[in-house]
């Protein structure tokens, strides 16, 4: 993985400290002094965003805290805090705490994990390092002052993968620009953000853990599951033999065959599907859902707001247990055709 070193851009909190953002920045001479022993010191900086995501892993991420305590180097305890916009993440405990009596300069690797971060491109990270004041009468008392901090980032970087002929697993940790595969015998598992995949034929399973943009696949032999967000066109499928189960929000799903069952627990846009012989169960919010034929059970568990459920064939029940606001049609099977006839030439040229 590539790293990067990101220096302060804004000195957000000096409490008990004298000096200015050029006080940390730079790995000189020049010190945030304690103003006096009896308080606190409190320093709070941000940084500049990385050029990639933060790599998720245990002590991956890094801050570096040049520091030393005062005259009468009593030991002070260092707490260090991860925030994000001036809050403190990680339930509000310290990533990091030591303690110190040396009146010299000393560095510490403060050692994190980027699976912490609320905003995952690191846009919003912050370093609270705090000095708790110590000792007995007030004359005898200690705290810290800082010289340098820095955050040492380790980011993933977008891949395109085009593949051919993949006969095991494709495994991405990090983010996927966009992914072409031809076959693949095995599993995909994305856990970044995926921008585009383009599949022609998977004969195994797919688990896109990341938010994915827009995917099309020609045939799915297994399942598909997603737990991320699709911010776009999700699924585009000819043929799924396996389950469909997007648990994140898809904003768009397409299927036109699936011998298994459909189920999604995120909202969805639009779902059209001209056949399923499972069950079909839509538990998210959905504003419009179009079947040419389901063989399976039908239960909607959510609104369908100004939609239409378009039936042609449906070989059990249909269940809508909350509030369908717009139609629901089982016209004869001519009529159906002629209805989808030009939505299902346009899913064939997406």
């Amino acid at each position: 993985m590539p790293s990067e070193v990101k220096i302060p851009d804004a000195l957000l909190t000096q409490s008990n400290l004298t000096g200015s953002l050029t006080s940390i920045n730079l790995d000189d001479t020049t010190w945030l002094t304690a103003a006096n022993n009896n308080t606190d010191s409190i320093v709070a900086v941000s940084f500049p965003t990385p050029t990639g995501n933060p790599t998720i892993g245990v002590g991956t991420q890094g801050f570096t805290v040049k520091y030393r305590v005062t005259a009468n180097a009593s030991s002070v305890t260092f707490n260090a805090y991860l925030r994000e916009s001036g809050t403190r993440i990680n339930g509000g405990t310290a990533i990091d705490t030591w303690a110190s009596t040396s009146t010299t300069e000393v560095t510490r690797q403060v050692l994190w994990n980027a699976n912490l971060l609320s905003t995952a491109n690191g846009s919003l990270v912050e370093l609270e390092v705090v000095a708790t004041k110590s000792g007995g009468s007030p004359s005898a008392r200690t705290t810290g002052g800082f010289q340098f901090i820095d955050w040492d980032v380790v980011y993933d970087v977008g891949a395109t993968t085009f593949n051919r002929t993949v006969t095991g697993s494709i495994t991405s940790t990090s983010n996927m620009v966009r992914s072409t595969n031809k076959i693949n015998t095995g599993s995909i598992t994305s856990r970044g953000s995926a921008v585009k995949s383009i599949t022609h034929k998977i004969l195994g399973s797919l688990v896109p853990i990341g938010s994915v943009i827009k995917r099309a696949f020609k045939g799915f032999a297994s399942s598909l599951t997603t737990s991320g967000l699709a911010t776009t066109k999700i699924v585009l499928l000819k043929f799924v033999s396996g389950g469909v189960a997007p648990s994140g929000v898809p904003i768009k799903m397409i299927l036109q065959n699936s011998f298994g069952q459909v189920f999604t627990t995120g909202s969805i846009s639009k779902l059209v599907s001209f056949g399923v012989s499972g069950v079909v169960t839509l538990s998210g919010s959905i504003s419009k859902f179009i079947s040419m034929a389901v063989e399976g059970v039908v239960t909607v568990t959510k609104s369908l707001i100004g939609g239409a459920i378009l039936l042609q064939s449906l070989a059990s029940s249909l269940t809508v247990s909350s509030v369908l606001s717009g139609m629901l049609v089982t016209p004869p099977a001519e009529v159906a055709k002629k209805v989808l006839r030009s939505f299902y030439k346009f899913i064939n040229r997406r």
